[in-house]
């Protein structure tokens, strides 16, 4: 069998550590709860990129900073991204001293709908 490679990660910024620890608290956030929390309106597009940084630039994949996934939509229209902590997060914040116990099931998802 073959060794999966792993990508080389990057230390942490201070403002991406305050990021998973905001998500941490929360447990689930969105880009606009980060965007109020940490920046001004005008940085959409920073703050979209630096999470999309955070999870590994996929949807559903647990061993990156970040997980992301698609809120369940009625229209057609760009759908809201909503990030939970990943494995890699996870250990960052018990790095820091916090205590994480809980972690994202991405299998029950298929559970979530507006009904």
């Amino acid at each position: 069998m073959g060794k999966i490679k792993m990508a080389k990660r990057l230390p942490l910024s201070a403002r991406e550590e305050e990021i998973l620890r905001a998500v941490g608290y929360y447990r689930y956030i969105t880009k606009l709860d980060v965007l109020h929390l940490f920046f001004r309106e005008t940085l959409d597009s920073y703050t979209r990129t630096l999470l999309r940084g955070l999870s590994g630039k996929t949807d559903l994949d647990t061993h990156n900073y970040l997980c992301r996934f698609t809120l369940p939509a009625v229209h057609k229209r760009s759908q809201e991204k909503v990030y939970v902590l990943g494995s890699h997060g996870r250990q960052v914040l018990r790095g820091l001293g916090l205590s994480v116990n809980w972690y994202f099931r991405p299998h029950k998802l298929k559970f979530l709908s507006y009904s």
